[in-house]
Formats: C-alpha cells, structure tokens, sequence
C-alpha cells in the first residue's frame, strides 16, 4: 500500500464525518418540523410570509434538502473511505463546512454571541478539521496504491 494513511487514520476520519452526517441530519428534520408545523423560531419566522409574496418555509425546506444531501454525500463518502476508494468525499464536505462555519464564528466573535456559543462553535470547526489533516496529504494519491 505504500504511502497510504494508517488504517486508524481512515477510520477516526470516517467516524468523524458519520458523527456531522447524524448531526445534519437531526437538524435537516428539526428545522423541518419547525417549519411545516408552524412553531419554534424557524417556525415563527415560516408564518411571516410577507403578505403571501413568498413563503420562507420553503427556504427552510430547502436547507434541510441541503443538509440531507450533505448527510448523504458524507456517509458515501466514509464508506469510500474505509473501502480505501477516495478520501475525497470526506474531505470536500468537511472542506465546505470549514470555510462557511469559520466566516459564520469570525461574525460570531466580532458580533454579541456569548464565550460558550464562540466555544461550541470553535470545537465544531476544530472537529471538521481533524478528518481533512488526517487525509490530505493522500488526496493526491489513488488509494488503492
């Protein structure tokens, strides 16, 4: 197999992109809940639709389909993975997250959000982080050797 990464390797960083599959999930059906029902925020915010110009249930719809596609493509991708295919599918997801979640905590630290929101918000981009360090040095690499 040559230069290719420890099996430990491949599977912390499948474990890790199973661990954000579930949570975009949970979230991708919440957030749903919350709009077709009509309650929580996400609920509220779905009954304002602006004299019936538009409805914001259906973006909110349409994040969950992001998230579930996003839940897809990584679950897909950790099989890949721990099949030794391609290690891309865990790190272009992840690679994605990275970057919208570290504009969304630099917002978040200039702006009013509490020290425990700014915590739990740089632990999260530390943890999509991990999978990527662990494999980006064999994406060049065809992982079957």
């Amino acid at each position: 197999m040559g230069d290719q990464p420890s099996r430990i390797r491949v599977i912390i960083a499948a474990a890790i992109a199973a661990v954000f599959a579930c949570a975009f999930l949970v979230v991708a059906v919440a957030i749903s809940v919350d709009a077709l029902t009509n309650h929580g925020a996400i609920g509220t915010a779905a009954r304002n639709t602006n004299g019936g110009r538009f409805s914001p249930a259906a973006g909110v719809l349409m994040v969950a389909l992001l998230l579930t596609l996003g839940a897809i493509g990584l679950i897909r991708g950790a099989v890949r993975a721990l099949r030794r295919e391609s290690y891309i599918g865990i790190v272009i997801p992840l690679g994605i997250l990275l970057v919208v979640g570290t504009v969304g905590e630099t917002i978040d630290l200039v702006g009013t959000a509490s020290s425990a929101s700014d915590a739990v918000g740089l632990g999260i981009l530390f943890l999509a982080a991990v999978p990527i360090a662990l494999l980006w040095h064999h994406l060049r690499e065809t992982p079957e050797g």
